[in-house]
């Protein structure tokens, strides 16, 4: 099944109804900042309602090549799994029903990634990008107490070097890319005027999962 290389979807969901279980995720102990969280999980496609099922845990790795930040590239990174209060929501499932929809038919597992930024905060420290894998998702669940013309993403054509897309997704949106065509990067999360404290939720959705990608193999 032939899907476009760039799309752009929108999941209405319940922003409140997920706080609590985006709130589980610990804070980024591979990075050196304290404005980033991280947890991530593993899920076989299925059939079945939902159409999804987890997989057995597995650490995350990244070429220095693909990802050049210290503590990050070139070696395993071990995280939590993403809470169970989180992938049994309604509104977890909205949006990786979107994702599954975007993909090629053929494929069989993903990953998917919840990443929080705090205000003031980079979400894409490494820059302009790409992920290591065949095709990525990036979902916003929340954006809270954060200028809204901030954490604008941006994505490239890898080729033309073109700018295919500036926009500062909102609550429910979903943009799935091919990520061997595509870089990306999103700006800086920065507070809202009056606000003590802001937060950026995305996740981020990948094939191959995570545990296809090692030392001996990445995609090209």
């Amino acid at each position: 099944m032939n899907r476009p290389i760039l799309d752009i979807k929108h999941a209405d969901i319940n922003v409140t109804a997920l706080r609590s279980a985006l709130n589980q995720t610990p804070h980024d102990h591979h990075f050196g900042a304290d404005f980033r969280f991280r947890s991530m999980s593993r899920f076989e496609i299925t059939d079945g309602d939902p159409p999804f099922r987890r997989l057995d845990k597995y650490p995350l790795y990244q070429s220095s090549g693909i990802n050049p930040i210290e503590n990050y590239g070139g070696i395993y990174r071990d995280y939590g799994e993403l809470p169970d209060a989180l992938t049994d929501s309604p509104e977890f499932i909205k949006v990786v029903r979107l994702w599954i929809e975007s993909l090629p038919a053929e494929q069989k597992t993903f990953s998917v990634h919840h990443i929080r930024t705090l205000a003031p905060g980079a979400p894409t420290p490494e820059g302009r990008h790409r992920d290591g894998y065949e095709y990525v998702g990036i979902g916003v669940m929340q954006r809270r107490g954060i200028d809204a013309e901030s954490a604008v993403t941006r994505i490239w054509d890898r080729e033309s070097k073109d700018l295919v897309l500036e926009r500062a997704l909102q609550e429910g949106d979903l943009v799935v890319f091919d990520d061997r065509k595509h870089l990306h990067s999103t700006s800086d999360v920065e507070l809202a005027r009056q606000c003590d404290d802001g937060v950026r939720d995305v996740l981020i959705f990948t094939v191959p999962d995570h545990a296809q990608i090692n030392e001996s193999y990445e995609v090209q």
